[in-house]
């Protein structure tokens, strides 16, 4: 299981503030490649016709993890472009947050719902830029 500070390492190894090689980049970088490895060892155990290849997906494991030297390269991560990161997984949050509260809700709800999810979610938007 991934602990909440692997997960917070995980969240700036993927938004790239991180320092490439550092120790809490090789703790980020440990804990996906354990993810991806336990992801892989599931899909062994549940897929009985073995139809799918598991190995690109340890491949991947291999090259993000810092301790695996099977490849000469490895995969590092970096902003995409400079400037404002993307929104996108605020974004999703807020698609979720509305999807979760519309489940069940009466007719006519939906602009409450979305002022709620405005006031909730957009506010913390500070956390991901």
């Amino acid at each position: 299981m991934t602990t909440l500070e692997e997960a917070d390492a995980i969240v700036a190894l993927l938004y790239a503030q991180l320092e490439h090689g550092s120790d809490k980049d090789k703790e980020a970088r440990r804990a996906v490649a354990r993810i991806v490895r336990a992801a892989v060892s599931h899909l062994l155990h549940t897929n009985k016709e073995r139809e799918i290849d598991t190995s690109v997906i340890d491949m991947l494991a291999d090259l993000i993890d810092p301790d695996c030297s099977r490849f000469p390269g490895y995969i590092r991560f970096e902003q995409r472009r400079k400037g404002r990161p993307s929104d996108v997984l605020r974004d999703q949050e807020i698609v979720d947050f509305i999807a979760r509260r519309r489940y069940g809700a009466k007719h006519g709800e939906m602009e409450s719902i979305i002022n709620e999810a405005a006031k909730s979610l957009v506010a913390q938007s500070v956390v991901y830029g």
